[in-house]
């Protein structure tokens, strides 16, 4: 097959080399100048910069058009060195091969997408340089395909002053000693102990960070009998006594278990199993809400199944059904659980392989909906009746489900109070050039067909009232990477919604992508059973990745979109501090400090020497100055059975209204704190703050003050003391 239908891209990959090279002695040099100076080519053509526009948060961005400068590669290395004289320096950089020709009887061409991370001490100064390199090539030589010239595209320029934006509050990372799970993962945050400050519930570290506010964290167990490998956890009240529970499942005795919240320090009681299944074998999500009206909180589980291990594939790979079951289970009030998915009509696709998923009324009828994200599926959406009974209405509520499905997050991304959601997937360059040169397997058209819309990345959908549709900026927000987790929060309190987004598969010692075996060998297995000799194909085509010689959508960086009101996003991760180039996982993002701007908790995957993989947790203050204004909505438990779980928050402005819901299941492997949170920009007071519980009841705040948190009761509801 790499000899006759894919001999085009193998090509493409030789000529793509030299890139990889760079890109790899980018990273290991100390001096990265010397490195961009000495890449070879014969003669490079831009454009001159334009005019600068100015952005948001101080940032401006300058772009470039035409082809009026040409340099020869020695007035190329001249200029480098002089920029290199007057403080810039190269700190990171991404190298992509999108397109590839090959001209008969003339040169072939390629088209390099670049990223370039900037930072001037000297000036104070960061810069993040994007731009297209269309690159004609030069006849093989002994030391392979070389660029002739150089035509550099679409060259923009982000700066911005080099002030701190987030600050390190908290790391952790597994000691290696004793029984210590070397996942950190699931990642909660709820205030525990009732004292105003969300405490960071590590599931996988079997850790409680108490927040004590100007002290600090104070670190404690969550449990002495929890289990080393905790896949996925969640925090609510599901026996009624105002006190949250935490709920997870234990992947080796495939049981589901509770675990009581009693005391004001959030400390937990015994681990009590509330259902048993023999089939859980990768929990990978869990969600909650009251699905059947009776006051009490039902639970969703979903599954992950890994592709490759025993020879099988997801089939097919952009509709997957053929993973572990999910469950639908319902409480009986004291928190003990039984299985109705059938009956929910959540049946059909109960087999996904999903990472994500969430209950939520999405069409404003006061009754749970769920959402789903799977890997090799996309979206699935199912409308609830409020009785416990799903409908699948995807089709009929998006325009395109189909995604690599990691995970999802809610918000009013337009300001319009209707809730929207963004879906997040995997963005492939390999995808792209393979398409461009329309290479694919004639006996498998229906599997090529779907290669573009399953690589597009990140989906953004719009409420319209009648279901979701994609903005003509979506391509704005898409082409991240390979994505894990997202959060949803106004980074600057300038009244829109911000999203940051974890990237990066696995980083090996080289940026060589194993993502074009994946293209055009393993996707053709197309079978999801067990089979010993593909089993044995895989460990041998997987070799280079598996002993991290080589990498899959390495060294990606983590992306901040920030909104535009109205006008799209842009990405300025780099700038604002956050660009890490760690394989990132889970993204939670909230007030830890009261002071009214959302920080940042972060896990990334990293590998020691012998290439053992494990989990940071990484914890970062949003440091940004503004003058701008805010509010937030804090609920809680009460033993009136009202959940803060599905609650929707509303507030009316002068300028309108805009919403937020209480959600779990969103990002990865993770849980947001039941808090609503408004950046109000420059307006300076607020008509009304309206919550609405998930049994439609409403409690409404008129007048609230601005810049502060309210803390909503359930109406009627008893608190306990603490």
């Amino acid at each position: 097959m790499d000899k006759t239908v894919w001999a085009e891209e193998l090509l493409a990959q030789k000529h793509e080399r030299i890139f990889i090279h760079l890109w790899d002695n980018l990273r290991a040099a100390s001096v990265k100048h010397k490195i961009i100076a000495l890449f070879p080519f014969n003669r490079l053509i831009m454009g001159k910069a334009q005019y600068k526009e100015s952005l948001e948060r101080g940032i401006s961005r300058t772009r470039f058009s035409g082809s009026e400068i040409t340099l020869s590669h020695e007035e190329f290395q001249r200029s480098v060195n002089e920029l290199a004289g007057q403080g810039f320096r190269i700190v990171q950089s991404e190298w992509h091969h999108s397109k590839f020709e090959k001209n008969l009887g003339g040169a072939a061409r390629s088209t390099v997408s670049v990223v370039l991370h900037i930072k001037n001490s000297d000036q104070n100064r960061l810069q993040s340089i994007k731009a297209n390199l269309n690159v004609t090539w030069l006849s093989d030589r002994d030391i392979g395909p070389v660029p002739d010239t150089i035509k550099i595209t679409n060259l923009e320029i982000l700066e911005r002053e080099a002030s701190v934006a987030f600050e390190p509050m908290l790391e952790m990372a597994p000691t290696g000693a004793g029984n210590v799970s070397a996942m950190m993962s699931p990642i909660l945050v709820y205030d525990l102990d009732w004292n105003g400050l969300p405490d960071i519930i590590v599931g996988g570290g079997n850790r409680v960070f108490f927040n004590m506010g100007d002290e600090g964290f104070r670190e404690e167990q969550i449990h002495p009998r929890l289990p080393v490998i905790l896949n996925t956890a969640i925090l609510g009240d599901f026996n009624g006594d105002s006190y949250v529970d935490l709920v997870a499942v234990d992947s080796i005795s495939h049981r589901l278990f509770r675990l009581d919240g009693i005391d004001v320090r959030g400390r937990f009681s015994e681990p009590q199993f509330c259902w048993s299944s023999e089939r859980i074998e990768l929990p990978s999500v869990i969600t909650a809400g009251d699905i059947d009206a009776d006051g009490d909180l039902d639970l969703f589980i979903g599954q992950y199944k890994q592709p490759y291990l025993k020879g099988q594939m997801p089939s097919p790979y952009y509709d997957a059904n053929d993973g572990y079951p999910a469950y639908l289970l319902q409480n009986d009030g004291s928190g003990m659980f039984s299985d109705i998915t059938e009956q929910s009509g959540l049946g059909l696709k109960r087999f996904r392989r999903s990472y994500g998923a969430s209950f939520v009324d999405l069409n404003g009828d006061s009754r749970f909906d769920l959402l789903v994200s799977s890997d090799f599926a996309g979206i699935d959406i199912y409308e609830g009746n409020g009785l416990g009974v799903f409908k699948d209405v995807t089709n009929d509520w998006v325009d395109q489900r189909h995604t690599f499905g990691m995970s999802h997050v809610f918000s009013d991304f337009n300001t319009d109070g209707q809730l929207d959601f963004y879906s997040v997937g995997m963005s492939s360059t390999t995808a792209r050039r393979l398409d461009s040169m329309g290479l694919g397997r004639e006996e498998h058209k229906d599997i090529d067909a779907m290669r573009i819309p399953m690589s597009y990345g990140n989906r953004l959908y719009l409420a319209t009232g009648s279901g979701f549709e994609q903005p003509s900026f979506n391509h704005q927000v898409s082409r991240t990477g390979w994505s894990w987790g997202c959060t949803a929060f106004d980074i600057d309190n300038d009244a829109d919604t911000d999203i940051y987004v974890a990237n990066g598969h696995q980083s090996g010692k080289s940026a060589q992508d194993y993502c074009t075996t994946f293209w055009c060998h393993d996707i053709y297995t197309d079978d999801s059973q067990a089979s010993s000799s593909v089993e044995q194909l895989f460990s041998t085509s997987m070799a280079k990745l598996i002993n991290r010689e080589i990498s899959w959508n390495g060294f990606e960086h983590n992306a901040l979109l920030i909104n535009r009101k109205g006008k799209g996003f842009f990405e300025a991760g780099f700038l604002m501090g956050i660009a890490f180039e760690g394989d990132g996982r889970v993204v939670v993002s909230d007030d830890l400090n009261n002071d009214g701007q959302q920080d940042l908790i972060l896990v990334e995957v990293r590998s020691d020497r012998k290439g053992n993989a494990f989990q940071t947790l990484r914890v970062f203050a949003n440091k940004l100055k503004t003058s701008n204004h805010w509010i937030g909505i804090r609920l809680r438990e009460g033993v009136s059975h009202f959940s803060p779980i599905g609650a929707r928050v509303t507030i009316k402005t002068s300028t309108g209204e805009r919403v937020d819901s209480i959600v779990t299941g969103d990002s990865l492997y993770s849980q947001h704190s039941c808090t609503a949170h408004f950046g109000l920009g420059n307006i300076d007071s607020i008509k009304s703050i309206e919550v609405r519980w998930a049994n439609g009841t409403i409690k409404k705040l008129e007048n609230p003050e601005i810049d502060t948190y309210h803390l909503v009761d359930p109406p009627n509801a008893i608190i306990p003391k603490r």
